[in-house]
C-alpha cells in the first residue's frame, strides 16, 4: 500500500512477513520491511516464533519488531566504502604497471647507452652483490648477465621459501665448472659462480626446509652451441645428450636427494671423492703462517719478485 502522508510504500507486502509463517509452525525473520513515520521510512527487522501447546499444534505466534535504521546505514557505509576501496585498488594498480614499465624502458635506454661506451661501468650493492654491468665490463672482467639474472632471481624467491618453511632451488651449470679448459675462460667462470653460489646457498639455507640442486650437464643438444659459433653437428655425437635425457636425469637426481647432478656421470662415486677432497681442504686453507713448503731455513717465509 502507498503511504498516505509521503506517497511511498508503508511496508514490503510478501510471503513470510509474520505472523502469517509462525501460525503455521514455521520461525521466520525479515528485514526488508519498512514503515513511514512522521515522513520518514523507517527499515525494521520482523522475527516470528510460533508456540505450540502440548499436542504440538499452534496455538499462538509472537511477532517481534526492530528498528534497524542504523545496521542498514553502517551495511550501506560498508558497501559504499567498499566500491570506493576497489576503486582506488584498481587506479593504484594501473599506475603501478606504467610505472613498472616506464621503468623497464628507461633501463633498457640506459644499457643500450652503457653497453656502447667503451668504458667499464658496474654497480655493487651494500651486500657486494652485483646489479648492474655493461658490456665492456663484462668483456673485461666476465662478468655474465646470466650471473645477475640468476642472482637476482634466488634472492628474490628465498624470502617466500623460508617464509613457509618450503621450496626448491634448482640451478643449470656445467661440466665446466670443474673442468674449465673444455671451453672458454669466461663461460666456465660463469659456470663456477653457479656452482659456488649453490654450495654457499646449500650452506646458508640448511634446516630451512629448503632444497637447493644444481645440474652439471655436458655437451646438449641445443642452439647453444650454433651461437656460439660450433654448430652442434660439428661435435663428437658420443658427448652429446638430448635436451630430454638430460631434463629427465636432473629431475631423477631432485627425487634422488642429490645436491650435484651430473647426467653422464655413471660412478656418482667419483663426484663424492672429488667433493670428500674439497672438503678436507677447508680447515687447511686458512692459517696464521704459511705452509712449511714456503718458509726457508730460518722458518721466516721467502718472497721472490719478478
Amino acid at each position: 500500500m502507498n503511504c498516505p502522508e509521503c506517497g511511498s510504500k508503508s511496508e514490503k507486502l510478501r510471503a513470510g512477513v509474520p505472523p502469517v509463517e509462525p501460525l503455521r509452525g514455521e520461525h521466520t525473520r525479515v528485514d526488508d520491511i519498512e514503515i513511514c513515520h512522521n515522513n520518514a521510512i523507517i527499515p525494521i527487522e520482523a522475527r516470528g516464533t510460533p508456540v505450540f501447546d502440548e499436542q504440538g499444534n499452534v496455538t499462538y505466534a509472537i511477532a517481534a519488531f526492530q528498528d534497524i535504521t542504523e545496521r542498514k546505514q553502517a551495511e550501506q557505509l560498508l558497501a559504499d566504502y567498499n566500491r570506493t576501496l576497489e576503486q582506488q585498488v584498481a587506479e593504484r594498480t594501473a599506475a603501478l604497471h606504467k610505472s613498472e614499465a616506464e621503468l623497464r624502458l628507461r633501463e633498457q635506454e640506459l644499457r643500450l647507452i652503457t653497453d656502447a661506451l667503451p668504458v667499464c661501468i658496474t654497480y655493487v650493492d651494500a651486500n657486494q652483490r652485483y646489479r648492474f654491468a655493461n658490456r665492456t665490463y663484462e668483456e673485461w672482467f666476465g662478468r655474465s648477465r646470466g650471473v645477475e639474472v640468476l642472482t637476482r632471481l634466488t634472492y628474490a624467491v628465498v624470502p617466500a621459501f623460508v617464509s613457509r618453511g618450503s621450496g626448491t632451488i634448482i640451478n643449470i651449470a656445467s661440466i665446466v665448472a670443474v673442468a674449465p679448459e673444455t671451453l672458454n675462460g669466461v663461460y666456465g667462470g660463469t659456470k663456477a659462480f653457479v656452482l659456488a653460489f649453490s654450495q654457499s646457498l646449500r650452506h646458508e639455507l640448511a634446516n630451512t626446509g629448503i632444497r637447493i640442486q644444481v645440474v652439471l650437464p655436458g655437451a646438449t643438444s641445443t642452439n647453444f652451441w650454433s651461437i656460439a659459433g660450433t654448430p652442434v653437428e660439428h661435435l663428437p655425437q658420443e658427448i652429446v645428450m638430448s635436451v630430454d635425457d638430460m631434463v629427465d636425469a636432473a629431475l631423477a637426481g631432485l627425487d634422488e636427494g642429490e645436491f650435484a647432478t651430473i647426467p653422464s656421470l655413471s660412478d656418482i662415486e667419483q663426484w663424492e671423492a672429488y667433493e670428500d677432497a674439497r672438503q678436507a681442504l677447508l680447515p687447511n686453507l686458512s692459517r696464521t703462517t704459511p705452509a712449511n713448503r714456503y718458509r726457508d731455513r730460518h722458518g721466516q717465509a721467502s718472497y721472490t719478485f719478478s
